[in-house]
């Protein structure tokens, strides 16, 4: 090993890159709402609904059986799917926390814990929010 090393410097360095861009790609991102217990909240524009593609359509709406909707409700201290125009201020902190998080496209989703949080556009896929949330759960 250490004479492929010799050989090739340039290896150890490439080694290097690779175990900083890992680390940092895992960090937990810090918590949205200061308050405990895992909250989600995704925010759309409800006009512009009928223009997501059927999977995001999906995960706003459906509550069947394996849903992203269903897996919130057995889930989530609380959890809101809310329109970007809607009035918070007789939510409770956690959501007008969360709502207030800066965002540039719909649908967002923000969420988190008190600890961790993610924010971002929407997943495309079920699977991938889910993922997302129960990183942060």
């Amino acid at each position: 090993m250490l004479e492929v090393l010799r050989r090739h410097p340039w290896l150890l360095f490439a080694l290097l890159v690779c175990v900083a861009v890992t680390q940092s790609a895992h960090k937990d991102a810090p918590s949205p709402t200061t308050e405990q217990g895992l909250r989600v909240m995704i925010i759309e524009d409800v006009t512009q609904r009928h223009e997501l593609p059927t999977s995001q359509i999906e995960q706003l709406t459906s509550e069947a059986e394996g849903s992203l909707i269903e897996w919130l409700k057995a889930n989530a201290v609380e959890w809101r799917i809310t329109d970007q125009a809607a009035d918070m201020s007789l939510d409770s902190r956690g959501a007008q926390e969360l709502f207030a998080r800066p965002r540039d496209a719909v649908p967002w989703l923000v969420a988190g814990n008190g600890r961790r949080g993610v924010e971002g556009r929407l997943p495309l896929g079920k699977d991938e929010t889910l993922a997302k949330l129960k990183g942060i759960k």
